[in-house]
């Protein structure tokens, strides 16, 4: 890589996949906890001789050499970083300055620092996760390239489906397609084709994926207790709920059950579509999103699914085993099926379409007629934001807001966060970004801490704006 390109790389700061180090004489222990962490995530580069700020510091040119050397042999030492990996250190000078850096990949095994200590990368840098059995767990899974789907249960018996949601299945497979390889098939024949030999012990069982579709709530609950999806209505009460609805039913009714609750509770207009067709936009959006949480969710993750059901938006957020570890845009997202066979069976049956083509039904609605960019973040918990009004008209709410608390002011002389969060029926957090925002535009001032804290008016600023407004 070019010196352009290393600014380029640096100049974005340390994040998921890349850590500054300040050393200028030695790659410390820290340094070899990155490469671990590194190894075990998504990987990422290390910067010798740049401080946690992106300055560049240099690293000793006299030290170079064995900085160089000593890395080198530590990469091919088993006690040091087991199993090893051989990596070197490259050399460039950037504003006029040595910097030391290399380029860890994602390792395909689990490794350990000292033959002991195992690290994965985060958000916030490197995690010790050595006594973690649950965050290791997920890690040996992960590396193996298995899917938790795959699981088998030597002790699951016929009596622990619902059959009737097999027989369900299968009919809605027969509409989704009259070729269906499902058609002539009986119930127990669907199940056997989740009927899997474990590859470790050899014994046959079904398998966490016929589970999941088709067992029922009391049998999934004997063998993945944390699984449930929660929906909440936050239409007025934004800190917790008006209503909630609890789903601990088999993926295939949950589909059914959670759509059915959130259509109840939303307004569905009807939109004209281009070629002048009357169409539900917001059902697309809603079937779309709650099928991906279905699908895509890691099963391993303890972490609870929600769906968040409020006036302008729906929010969703899922235990989920990243791939980018940042925000990004639909097109960005790379199709990655976490669960391919509760995936392909979800196909089967026209609860889902291709993978990555729900995601493009739900940018498209959003583009023609919500006029507003959904959000997503692909993280250690995936979110999904969907407005269902306009980015212009969401701007607008927002500046209705910043008028309705300045009037406030005017009127009462200050404002805390509590009285702002019962005037625009928003939640505290919501309420502390609005004021914040009007403090950073200098149109208020903050006094106080804690609870004593309160907001007054900056007159000039007000009145300037007034005046200069057409």
């Amino acid at each position: 890589m070019d010196t352009s390109g290393l600014k380029e790389l640096i100049n974005k700061g340390e994040g998921i996949s890349i850590e500054f180090k300040a050393s200028q004489e030695e790659l410390t222990q820290s340094g070899f906890e990155t490469v671990v962490a590194f190894l075990n995530t998504i990987g990422g580069y290390i910067f010798l001789g740049v401080s946690d700020n992106g300055t560049i510091v240099g690293v000793d040119e006299d030290s170079a050499s064995t900085i160089k050397t000593n890395f080198a042999n530590s990469m091919n030492n088993n006690e040091k970083i087991n199993p090893s990996m051989p990596l070197m250190l490259q050399e460039a000078y950037i504003d006029s300055k040595l910097v030391l850096y290399v380029y860890i990949p994602e390792s395909s095994e689990v490794h350990k620092l000292n033959s002991k200590y195992i690290y994965i990368r985060t958000e916030e840098g490197d995690k010790d996760i050595t006594n973690n059995q649950y965050a290791l767990k997920k890690l040996y899974v992960r590396k193996s390239g298995e899917h938790f789907e795959d699981k088998v249960y030597h002790d699951l018996t016929i009596d622990d489906f619902d059959m009737d949601t097999v027989a369900y299945a299968k009919k809605l497979s027969i509409l989704n397609d009259e070729h269906s390889n499902w058609k002539n098939l009986s119930n127990e024949d669907i199940l056997k084709t989740f009927y899997k030999q474990d590859s470790t012990t050899g014994e046959y069982g079904y398998t966490n994926a016929a589970l999941l579709l088709f067992g029922k709530s009391e049998s999934i609950t004997n063998k993945i207790s944390w699984y449930k999806v929660d929906v909440l209505k936050r239409f007025n009460d934004l800190e917790r709920y008006d209503d909630r609805f609890t789903c601990e039913d088999n993926l295939i009714k949950s589909y059914d059950e959670i759509i059915k609750y959130i259509l109840d509770k939303i307004d569905q207009p009807f939109y004209l579509s281009p070629n002048g067709v009357t169409y539900n936009a917001v059902n697309v959006v809603v079937r779309e999103l709650v099928s991906n949480v279905l699908i895509h969710r890691d099963f391993l993750d303890a972490t609870g699914t929600q769906i968040l059901l409020y006036r302008d938006r729906i929010e969703v957020s899922n235990p989920n085993n990243p791939k980018t570890y940042k925000d990004v845009g639909m097109n960005d997202l790379e199709p990655f099926s976490k669960n391919p066979i509760i995936a392909k069976t979800f196909r089967k049956i026209g609860y889902a379409d291709e993978l990555g083509s729900g995601f493009e039904k739900i940018e498209n609605a959003c583009a023609t007629y919500f006029k507003s960019t959904p959000v997503v973040k692909d993280k250690e918990v995936f979110k999904c934001i969907v407005r269902l009004i306009s980015d212009n008209e969401t701007n607008r709410i927002i500046g209705n807001q910043n008028d309705i608390i300045i009037n406030y002011i005017k009127t009462n002389g200050r404002i805390n966060n509590e009285e702002c969060r019962k005037l625009l029926n928003v939640e505290r957090s919501k309420s502390a970004l609005v004021l914040s925002s009007l403090v950073e535009s200098k149109k208020i001032f903050r006094h106080g801490n804690g609870k004593a804290t309160y907001y007054d008016l900056n007159e000039w600023i007000v009145h300037e704006s007034s005046t200069n407004r057409p």
